[in-house]
């Protein structure tokens, strides 16, 4: 009985085998060129998510200032009282009403100076400052991320009856850690006299840095 003859580049079973081999060995290359391209695009991925979400969350919170702003103007045009907008405590208890008073105190003017959120109140007893008397309208919890200053010394905005804003201020909302990648996106939220607001988006370190 005669053996196939393995020399012949024509036998089939030899171009079987070379084929089979040659398949192998063309997957692993495309293998490591796909892991190489990944890891490649992941790199570049990641600035890039951490980006976006760095915006989402400030816009997020700047947003969030510009409601409670407007339901602020609303309140104290329909009650016909003071409203105040105000840093909350920091807090796992929201329903206690007295630790949400105590906001932590600031040191400087680039400290957050709303870390917890915020609480919308109408000033009841009519002493223009944040107290157990007075009646929670809204409360905003913090948003993980975002530093939030502004460029008064007074943190409490107080919406008049009037509708009017006292006092009038600007408010940056940056990422709260320097060391980002994209740490220099920020938020500025104009609150004019007349309550109105205004945004704008800053890409400039160094009003994150001394808001």
């Amino acid at each position: 009985m005669s053996q196939p003859n393995t020399s012949n580049p024509n036998n089939p079973a030899l171009t079987h085998k070379q084929s089979r081999a040659t398949a192998l060995g063309f997957t692993l290359i495309e293998l490591l060129v796909s892991l190489s391209i990944v890891a490649v695009l992941t790199g570049v991925a990641i600035p890039t998510f951490a980006h976006i979400r760095t915006e989402q969350r400030i816009n997020a919170a700047s947003n969030a200032m510009h409601n409670s702003i407007a339901l602020a103007k609303s309140q104290a045009l329909r009650l016909g009282q003071t409203i105040l907008i105000t840093p909350a405590g920091c807090t796992n208890d929201t329903k206690d009403f007295s630790a949400l008073l105590a906001p932590p105190a600031r040191t400087t003017r680039s400290d957050n100076h709303w870390p917890c959120g915020w609480l919308v109140l109408a000033d009841t007893n009519k002493n223009a400052a944040a107290d157990v008397n007075d009646a929670l309208l809204h409360y905003v919890a913090g948003v993980q991320g975002v530093r939030i200053s502004n460029n008064v010394k007074a943190d409490t905005l107080r919406i008049l009856p009037s509708g009017v804003v006292s006092p009038m201020q600007s408010m940056h909302f940056c990422p709260s850690s320097s060391n980002t990648t994209w740490g220099n996106f920020a938020s500025k939220l104009v609150v004019a006299i007349s309550g109105r607001t205004r945004t704008e988006s800053l890409r400039d370190g160094e009003l994150c840095a001394d808001s």
